[in-house]
């Protein structure tokens, strides 16, 4: 990637995860929050960080004067995103998106499968904007909105008092 593309890159990864991370810490460490959902954001905003890292990889790929001239045109992108996804997780056990969530939100034994290993390569080879997305389908992301709109409105309406 040439200069202006990582500054982009890194911009847009800050954006979505800068507000993510305080609202995070303000899950896990705020009482009244059940421990269950505490637990889901954490393992969820870990699972952005790496399909993050993944998608600055798959660039490198896809970019590649070779794959746009001979590969791009078979539609290879997210065979390959699958196909690379999936081996990292059969490398990295600790991966497992599935065994992951039974474990830390169940209490279940770790427990490898063949089917966790390939819904996490599919989970990672949708990007940082699918588990964006299931932040938003479980709710997460409407709060992480709701609590910005709140700290924008903040100061205004401090304003608003004093003049009175």
């Amino acid at each position: 990637m040439n200069h202006k593309k990582w500054i982009v890159f890194l911009t847009v990864t800050a954006m979505t995860v800068l507000p993510f991370t305080a609202f995070a810490a303000d899950i896990v460490t705020n009482a009244d929050t059940a421990d269950t959902a505490g637990k889901a954001l954490v393992l969820l905003f870990k699972y952005l960080i790496i399909a993050a890292i993944f998608e600055s990889v798959f660039a490198c790929i896809f970019q590649w004067t070779w794959f746009v001239k001979k590969a791009h045109s078979i539609g290879a992108k997210t065979i390959i995103k699958i196909a690379i996804s999936w081996i990292a997780v059969s490398q990295y056990k600790v991966l497992d998106i599935m065994n992951n969530i039974s474990v830390e939100l169940f209490n279940a034994a770790p427990k490898t499968t063949l089917i966790g290993p390939i819904i996490t390569a599919l989970v990672i080879a949708g990007g940082s904007s699918g588990i964006y997305g299931m932040l938003g389908k479980i709710g997460f992301r409407d709060l992480i909105q709701q609590k910005e709109k709140e700290e924008r409105l903040a100061p205004q309406a401090s304003s608003v008092e004093s003049t009175s």
